[in-house]
């Protein structure tokens, strides 16, 4: 098995129309990713990590879309975060994902 990596650094993003689309699409992000985009790094790694985190269900044109999700939620305050983030890009996309609940459960069963 291998496995690639790929750096947001040397993806153009605005050539990534759904990534910029869906990463955008929440208010609160917009006007963050927009400054990113414009090249102003100095709003933060978040915006990174936000594009980072849509990337992993969009996809891109040299990465292809996601077809299932696994994460580790914090159960204590679920759905929010990053990983929140990541959870509604896969209900946007209709991307199917479960978290520990359940596969701790398979863990568990083998």
């Amino acid at each position: 098995m291998t496995t690639d990596q790929v750096s947001l650094d040397n993806l153009d993003m605005v050539k990534e129309a759904d990534l910029v689309y869906y990463t955008s699409k929440n208010r609160k992000n917009k006007g963050l990713i927009d400054l990113y985009l414009q090249g102003k790094k100095s709003v933060g790694i978040k915006a990174a990590y936000l594009l980072r985190d849509t990337l992993k269900v969009t996809g891109t044109s040299t990465v292809p879309k996601a077809d299932f999700a696994l994460f580790y939620d914090d159960l204590t305050n679920p759905g929010t975060g990053g990983t929140g983030h990541t959870m509604q890009m896969c209900d946007e996309l209709k991307v199917p994902y479960i978290d520990q609940r359940i596969y701790f459960n398979w863990i568990k069963k083998v």
